[in-house]
């Protein structure tokens, strides 16, 4: 288990905001969710596919859709 200044690390790479107000727990939380969604968009190609009822595809870039 990797201790919180390990964490704070970690999270201060992927470049997340308000860190130091975190606890370890909430810090291991966000960069969970950050290696989530970069494993996602390496398999992904940044891309996420959307069919709608009448099987038009329509493709969302993955980084509009994380606010970045």
């Amino acid at each position: 288990m990797p201790t919180k200044k390990e964490l704070y690390a970690k999270a201060k790479e992927f470049g997340l905001k308000r860190i130091s107000r975190m606890n370890k727990h909430d810090l291991e939380r966000a960069v969970i969710i950050c290696c989530a969604k970069e494993w996602f968009n390496d398999i992904a190609g940044n891309k996420l596919f959307i069919h709608d009822i009448s099987n038009e595809e329509f493709e969302v870039d993955v980084m509009d859709i994380s606010g970045n």
